[in-house]
């Protein structure tokens, strides 16, 4: 089976890692819970288009930056606030014995490159199978995106995309076909997936491996 995975909060926690960063240079204590809830709702699991966020934040804290510079600046750092995740390590590994193993993000290559080195995500999965919205010129969930995929992975097996988006992950990956499997986090959304978990650690049973 080809077992395609998006990357943030899908195989690492994004928001986790991002909410580290942004306390690095935002004064904020980090017991304040308004201001945070405030934050993480703006940004919107990073849904949020980045210049309009950034535009926010800049007015709201007073930040003497532009959307440009943090935009780089979380490109440049917000790896060192990734953790390597045992689990999620053990799992894969298990899964590749059995299984072709796949990541397509939407992102920055130099980004995503870092985060991928940081969690150690790259000592398990081949480079030649991570597909980078920006290196590849389309992003999910244009179906470009998952086309260009189908060209380098094998059609005799099926092929299963597994992602935290409504929008990116399921809706793009079923314009061709693919099964997939919505990660939920205990939101309450109607997706049109085939199979749901609340987390990745929840593959396992699902799959088999």
């Amino acid at each position: 089976m080809n077992l395609v995975f998006d990357l943030d909060n899908t195989l690492i926690n994004r928001n986790k890692a991002y909410q580290k960063w942004l306390a690095s240079f935002l004064k904020i204590e980090n017991d304040n819970f308004f201001d945070w809830k405030i934050i993480l709702e703006k940004d919107n699991w990073g849904y949020t288009p980045r210049e309009f966020f950034y535009k926010w934040l800049i007015n709201n804290f007073s930040l003497d930056f532009t959307p440009d510079l943090l935009i780089n600046k979380c490109a440049n750092e917000l790896h060192f606030h990734i953790d390597k995740d045992p689990k999620t390590i053990q799992l894969l590994k298990k899964l590749s014995k059995n299984h072709q193993l796949f990541i397509a993000t939407n992102g920055g290559e130099k980004n995503q490159m870092n985060k991928l080195k940081k969690s150690g995500l790259l000592e398990i999965i081949n480079s030649k199978n991570i597909f980078i919205s920006e290196k590849m010129k389309c992003k999910k969930p244009n179906k470009q995106f998952f086309d260009m995929i189908e060209k380098c992975i094998s059609n005799t097996q099926k092929t299963v995309m597994i992602g935290d988006d409504p929008i990116n992950d399921v809706l793009g990956a079923k314009q061709n076909n693919w099964e997939t499997i919505w990660l939920k986090f205990n939101r309450e959304l109607e997706v049109n997936t085939d199979f749901e978990i609340q987390n990745i650690n929840e593959l396992e049973s699902l799959l088999y491996i």
